[in-house]
């Protein structure tokens, strides 16, 4: 339970933090709002309003820290009174950094694998085979066919930046407007917009807005998944 007299000390401890996590991202408030499904207003009005004493929940910060792929700080914790709580109850709070190449099976419904995909051929590619995985999103959480990777080039830049961690699915077929990651039988992965599905294959643009349109044959195609989510770096 919160204490009241608490609020405006806390509410300064967390705006603290989220103005921190907007400076390392380089977000603004709708855009961190936005990457946690959030409502803009739910950001801003703590953000805006000094003398508003709004102090978020537990489950709000929680979507925070998921969707900016961040922790929530001890000392935010502490004064949610975490410490007091059960250790169910503070499961959901610990988080497993990106990049960890070890996962503890109590977590795995909350992870997703990332996949390696590179630009380059397979035959120069670096061969590390270590399994990484990063937190899943709320809306691939429970598809098993989602994956996570890499933006492997800046075709889509400054849509979509070179280096960005990207959420696929292939839960379902594509459609115009999606954009794929599409592997080639020598192994280079891009991401395109699909424009068009016809018989041969996917009629693609490598830019967004679409400035130029290319067919790619299934014949071609070893892999793909259309993306469902993107978070700059």
């Amino acid at each position: 339970m919160l204490d009241m007299t608490a609020q405006p000390r806390i509410k300064n401890e967390v705006v603290s933090w989220i103005e921190k996590v907007m400076d390392r991202k380089g977000w603004t408030g709708t855009e961190l709002a936005r990457a946690s499904e959030l409502a803009p207003s739910t950001i801003l009005r703590m953000l805006n309003d000094k003398h508003h004493h709004f102090t978020p929940s537990l489950r709000t910060l929680r979507k925070i820290a998921d969707g900016a792929r961040e922790d929530i700080p001890e000392n935010v914790l502490k004064m949610y009174d975490i410490d007091r709580l059960g250790e169910a109850t503070r499961e959901p709070f610990q988080r497993i950094p990106a990049g960890s190449a070890v996962v503890p099976q109590t977590h795995r419904r909350a992870q997703v694998k990332v996949k390696y995909v590179s630009a380059l051929p397979k035959a120069i590619q670096p061969q590390d085979g270590s399994d990484v995985y990063v937190t899943a999103p709320p809306q691939i959480e429970g598809d098993e066919t989602a994956f996570a990777f890499y933006m492997p080039g800046n075709d889509l830049d400054p849509w979509v930046p070179a280096g960005s961690l990207c959420f696929a699915t292939k839960k379902r077929d594509p459609k115009a407007g999606d954009a794929v990651l599409i592997t080639k039988g020598d192994g280079r992965s891009f991401v395109r917009v699909v424009m068009d599905i016809t018989e041969k294959g996917f009629v693609t643009a490598k830019s967004h807005p679409a400035k130029k349109e290319e067919t790619l044959d299934f014949d071609s195609i070893e892999d793909f998944g259309i993306v469902q989510i993107w978070t700059r770096t």
